[in-house]
């Protein structure tokens, strides 16, 4: 185990909360709403900063390489506290442990990957999955139907001025994101990959991209509320670790047979819920 990890994530989680605690009292922006440059600037800073400090949090999860064990215990820990906080009316103390939680959960899933052949299809998968998810399938119909569910398990980025801003920012970031960045960033450290190149193209990507691409959207007048976080994670990864990707023949048909299985569940389910639906 290396305690500078559960330091880093440590001390990360902990101004995640102190700056939440700021942040999100709305009278810690009193004076800005007449200066809307100054307060879109600050809204947007905030959000990168509320980001950043997710990732090192779980990053530093991923270095810390402890047992697993003890990561199991500690992500059953983390489940319980985040459901008693959730019930104790704690929200910055909820988004903090459902991060940690996530983390830990997915630090502990990327023993499994043994290979590092075997984070190309992984991550292929992830991103065909969350887009489809997201926009069509199962996460969009729970956000139609039940958004609370939703809501809680995603940790909103606490920033009381964001209704007051016009700049589009990210409100909040979904538990399988969290977990999945914990299954790369523990998977990368572990198969000796580039750790650094890695955790500097998350945080690159993270940082710029959903902005980027709301405002883009924006500025064509198509409001987007959710983008998929596991584009960038994937995207990130493979640009790190493009040298350490380089497959054989059997390994291009297996990702080529895994991405058929992924499109034909997805297929099916579609299927399945437009019967359903005229069934009803």
């Amino acid at each position: 185990m290396r305690p500078a990890g559960i330091v880093q994530a440590a001390c990360s989680a902990a101004a995640y909360a102190a700056l939440g605690w700021v942040a999100s009292r709305p009278e810690s922006w009193k004076g800005l709403e007449g200066r809307p440059f100054i307060l879109a600037g600050a809204v947007l800073l905030a959000t990168l900063i509320f980001l950043g400090l997710a990732v090192l949090c779980i990053a530093g999860l991923a270095l810390a390489r402890i047992r697993p064990w003890a990561e199991a215990l500690a992500a059953v820990a983390c489940g319980g506290l985040w459901w008693a906080a959730r019930k104790s009316g704690l929200p910055l103390l909820t988004d903090v442990l459902l991060i940690l939680g996530a983390g830990l959960f997915g630090c502990l899933v990327s023993r499994i990957v043994r290979e590092k052949a075997i984070l190309l299809p992984v991550a292929l998968t992830a991103v065909l999955v969350d887009t489809w998810g997201v926009y069509f399938g199962f996460v969009s119909d729970v956000s139609r139907h039940q958004p609370q569910v939703v809501s809680q398990l995603s940790a909103p980025l606490p920033i009381a001025a964001k209704a007051l801003s016009a700049v589009p920012v990210l409100g909040s970031i979904g538990v399988g994101d969290f977990a999945f960045l914990g299954l790369f960033l523990a998977a990368t450290a572990r198969l000796g990959l580039q750790w650094r190149a890695t955790l500097a193209w998350v945080l690159g990507l993270l940082l710029v991209g959903p902005t980027a691409i709301m405002g883009i959207s924006a500025a064509f007048g198509y409001q987007l509320d959710v983008l998929p976080g596991l584009f960038f994670l994937a995207v990130a990864l493979v640009a790190a670790n493009r040298r350490h990707f380089a497959l054989k023949r059997p390994e291009w048909f297996a990702l080529l047979y895994t991405v058929l299985v992924v499109l034909g569940v997805i297929g099916l389910y579609t299927l399945t819920r437009v019967l359903l639906r005229r069934g009803t």
